[in-house]
C-alpha cells in the first residue's frame, strides 16, 4: 500500500510507501488522544477510504475517537445540521470519493 498525503494549504505532495501512515511532523505533530472527524461528501468511494484511514488513525497514531459526519448529498453544500456533527473535534479530514 502506498499513501499520498496532500497539504492543500501549501500544495505539497508526499509519497509514503509501505503500510504505515506517515505524517508531516511540521503540520500535525501528535494525534494520540485526539478526536478526529471524517467528513464525507457521500460518494461511494469515500466509505472504504475512511474505513482504512480510521483503522490507521486509531491503531498507528493513537487517535482516541473518530466521528463520521458528512453531507446527505454530494450535489449540495453541507447544511448547518451536518456541520454541527463536527463540533468539538480537534481535527477534521474531508474527502471527495470520485
Amino acid at each position: 500500500m502506498s499513501l499520498t498525503i496532500v497539504n492543500p494549504s501549501f500544495g505539497e505532495v508526499e509519497q509514503h510507501p509501505g503500510d504505515r501512515l506517515a505524517l508531516d511532523r511540521g503540520s500535525i505533530t501528535d494525534l494520540a488522544g485526539r478526536i478526529v472527524c471524517l467528513f464525507s461528501n457521500n460518494k461511494p468511494n469515500v466509505a472504504p477510504f475512511f474505513d482504512e484511514l480510521e483503522r490507521l488513525l486509531t491503531e498507528q497514531l493513537g487517535v482516541k475517537r473518530t466521528i463520521r459526519a458528512g453531507k446527505l448529498s454530494s450535489a449540495f453544500p453541507a447544511s448547518e445540521e451536518e456541520l454541527r456533527r463536527a463540533e468539538g473535534v480537534q481535527y477534521l479530514i474531508d474527502a471527495v470519493g470520485d
